[in-house]
Formats: structure tokens, sequence, C-alpha cells
């Protein structure tokens, strides 16, 4: 952290997160699970809409996995 602090690129908060990221982080997910629950676009668009979710939380979780 020191060192992130003397470049300039420390995160804000020493990189804990809030309320506010999460949203941010589970937005596109949920977009996609709304569509796909209201079926917008038909069965075809329904698919990619469940994809787009499945997509989004993966990509998420593998983003804030803790290796110590």
């Amino acid at each position: 952290m020191a060192q992130k602090e003397a470049e300039g690129v420390a995160e804000k908060r020493k990189g804990r997160r809030g309320p506010g990221s999460v949203i941010r982080s589970s937005a596109a997910g949920c977009i996609c699970a709304f569509l796909a629950i209201f079926g917008a676009g038909g069965i075809g668009y329904s698919r990619l809409w469940q994809l787009g979710f499945v997509a989004s939380f993966f990509t998420k979780l593998s983003d804030t996995s803790q290796v110590r």
C-alpha cells in the first residue's frame, strides 16, 4: 500500500469496498436478469440475457477472490 501511495495510484479508502462498489459491480448482471425474466426480445434473446447474467457474476467473482 505504501508503494501505491508513493506512486499516486492507491485506491480510495485504502482499497476497501463500500455499498457503491457493490451496486456498480452487480448492475450489468441485474439488468440481464431482469431482461431474461421479462422475456425482452423473445426466446432467443432470453438465452442471451441468461448468459450475460452468468458471465457478469462469474467475471466479478473471479476478480474479487483473495489469495493469501
